[in-house]
């Protein structure tokens, strides 16, 4: 199997089921709330680009197969990368935490979330493996050449975006 046998939406809905476990147990927040019909749209930023894909800090990890990736990626604001990093290590909402803290902190997070994403695809591929997180300060500068798909998820107060990237000539 190739992870190309998985289409982009369902990479994303089981990158949400883990993302809202993990939400759920390790960081203590409550799971989110539906989104209300007749929401207002997310805000634009510079060129129509939504404003929560403005460049943001986040985790990325990829998963690999024999020949082929998919890489998972979680943003927020600064200040929400840092609300998440304080969760995770159960520090007080007020604690100072550093930039080094918090990009470990949400790397690690992005870690836990990506065990869970492989455990529920791992029954089609026994054979997939974790790369290691990183964290980037900006935006991932996508080629014509990947395939991209993005949701918007409440990480308990922490707006995120859940970002899943793959070449689309893999496989």
């Amino acid at each position: 199997m190739s992870t190309t046998s998985i289409g982009m939406q369902e990479w994303m809905e089981y990158f949400k089921q883990a993302t809202r476990e993990v939400v759920a147990s390790a960081l203590k927040f409550e799971p989110p709330a539906r989104a209300e019909k007749g929401a207002k749209p997310a805000p634009r930023g510079k060129a129509g680009v939504p404003e929560k894909e403005v460049a943001r800090p986040g985790a990325y990890i990829a998963i690999m197969a024999e020949g082929a990736s998919v890489h998972l990626g979680l943003t927020a604001t600064a200040e929400g990368c840092r609300a998440l990093a304080r969760s995770l290590l159960g520090l007080h909402p007020t604690h100072e935490i550093s930039d080094q803290e918090t990009g470990d902190a949400v790397s690690e997070l992005m870690n836990i979330i990506a065990g869970k994403v492989k455990s529920r695809v791992s029954e089609r591929d026994q054979l997939l493996r974790l790369g290691l997180p990183m964290f980037i300060q900006g935006r991932i500068q996508e080629t014509g050449s990947m395939e991209r798909q993005a949701a918007e998820i409440e990480v308990g107060p922490v707006p995120c975006l859940l970002l899943v990237y793959r070449n689309k000539r893999q496989g």
